[in-house]
């Protein structure tokens, strides 16, 4: 754990130090391993950020209803992105991840399941960003 108390701390600072902590138009994404990431250092930010993304990845196991309401609190949009080629997904991780999508999100999660395996899907992600101003 302290690995990741390191990871978010830097995080911080790096927000911190480019004088954006707080600024409402910061979108944060997690991509694969990035997920547990980015939002586990959601769930101790207390500033809104335009858009939580969410791609390809699994959310962390300690996250419960209280960090949802965080969530809901502070993100504008959560976005939820899942290949259904994805080569490291199976019928197992889906229903995992959408109980605890269901848990954490709610009906405020837009969930997109783009024909794609693991990678970032870049015209999605446009997309979403145009969407965004």
């Amino acid at each position: 754990m302290q690995e990741m108390d390191n990871v978010l701390n830097y995080l911080d600072k790096v927000i911190t130090q480019e004088n954006i902590k707080g600024d409402p138009r910061i979108v944060l994404m997690g991509y694969s391993q990035g997920v547990s990431i980015a939002t586990r250092f959601m769930s101790q930010y207390f500033y809104n950020v335009k858009a939580l993304i969410i791609q390809s990845g699994s959310l962390p196991q300690e996250l419960n209803e209280n960090d949802g309401q965080h969530f809901e609190t502070f993100c504008d949009r959560i976005i939820h992105i899942s290949g259904t080629k994805d080569e490291y997904v199976n019928d197992k991780v889906i229903e995992r991840e959408k109980e605890r999508i269901d848990t954490l999100f709610g009906t405020k999660c837009e969930k997109h399941r783009p024909d794609i395996k693991h990678v970032v899907h870049v015209e999605l992600l446009q997309t979403i960003a145009k969407s965004l101003t």
